[in-house]
């Protein structure tokens, strides 16, 4: 989880797919709290393409400081 956040995501696992042949999955592993907390003082994630996306790596504070 960079900044900024890619534009092209969505097009990333259709390129893995046809050119790899391998599946990809968004959001395997939680935000680590310290990104969470810059992007959403930055407004990264504020809207619904980006909180849908970005939902399942929210996990909950404990584990997000446990990937810091």
């Amino acid at each position: 989880v960079g900044y900024p956040p890619c534009p092209r995501i969505n097009y990333f696992p259709k390129f893995i797919k046809a050119r790899y042949g391998v599946e990809v999955i968004i959001g395997t592993h939680p935000i680590p709290q310290k990104y969470y907390d810059i992007h959403k003082m930055l407004g990264t994630w504020d809207s619904p393409k980006w909180e849908e996306i970005i939902q399942p790596t929210l996990a909950d504070e404990k584990i997000r400081l446990s990937y810091n």
